[in-house]
């Protein structure tokens, strides 16, 4: 019925891990992050929690806008 509210890339990569690998510029370059993925993490979710709002009501395929639910949105009234 197409009613998900997913995108054909969501179901095929959901179940794998994914990584970033920086070796190759820390070796060629002596690059190194400012922070660990831990802190990166915890800086995204409080940068998240200062900025909701002004997403909340938007629409569209970014990763900072929520998704067009279309007859999802009605079938969410039952649950």
């Amino acid at each position: 019925l197409k009613l998900s509210p997913l995108y054909p890339w969501v179901y095929e990569t959901a179940a794998i891990d994914h990584y970033v690998d920086v070796s190759k510029i820390q070796k060629k370059l002596g690059w190194k992050p400012k922070k660990s993925t831990a802190q990166a993490l915890i800086d995204s979710y409080k940068w998240y929690e200062q900025h909701w709002k002004e997403y909340k009501n938007k629409i569209g395929v970014t990763h900072r806008t929520a998704w067009k639910e279309g007859i999802l949105s009605f079938v969410k009234l039952f649950f």
